[in-house]
């Protein structure tokens, strides 16, 4: 069964960059996908235990390629956007969106 699942990943390194003069944003954010949680402890117990092989964790890493920004960022403060962009995850690409702030 498909349904919305809402949760944070620990992050390893990345960066994005975002060009003043054509307002384009790039770059890319890793993470741990053995290290995920969505708040549900037995799901997340059990996503966990696959990414693992005789108590080792297996490699597992997700990936957030970002592609432009959605809004405006301002020059001073805060700014409230979207980033597009493809996600990552068990090797297969998805593309997703992510709210953000500036």
């Amino acid at each position: 069964m498909l349904h919305r699942v809402h949760g944070t990943f620990q992050l390893k390194e990345g960066a994005l960059r975002l060009s003043a003069a054509s307002g384009k944003l790039t770059g890319k954010i890793t993470g741990d996908a053995s290290g995920g949680e969505n708040g549900g402890g037995m799901r997340d117990q059990k996503c966990i235990r696959r990414f693992r092989f005789k108590g080792r964790p297996l490699p597992g890493q997700i990936v957030f390629r970002a592609d432009g920004v959605d809004g405006e960022v301002a020059p001073q403060g805060k700014s409230e956007v979207r980033v597009p962009g493809i996600f990552t995850i068990h090797g297969a690409d998805h593309e997703l969106t992510v709210p953000s702030e500036a």
